[in-house]
């Protein structure tokens, strides 16, 4: 068995967090907001849903057949950012 541990990716959460952002003025525009919030990860973004499900199919599909017990994080490096 393995595990996904995923960090922040675009999801509908997200894009709602940021939309209120822009209502209350936090931000000038969508844009900015998803920049700010991806600011801080290693890679400068945060995660395109894409990237994630494509991982989770990948686990899920013979090719990793021999991948086992295995946690993967995909976070962009954000974790490892402390080490």
């Amino acid at each position: 068995m393995n595990a996904v541990l995923p960090g922040s990716h675009e999801t509908s959460r997200i894009r709602e967090l940021i939309e209120q952002g822009v209502e209350r003025g936090d931000y000038e525009s969508y844009e900015q907001g998803l920049a700010e919030r991806g600011s801080s990860n290693p890679l400068g973004r945060i995660g395109d849903p894409i990237e994630l499900g494509n991982t989770v199919a990948f686990l899920s599909s013979p090719k990793s057949g021999y991948v086992n017990g295995q946690s993967i994080v995909i976070d962009g490096g954000a974790s490892s950012s402390n080490l």
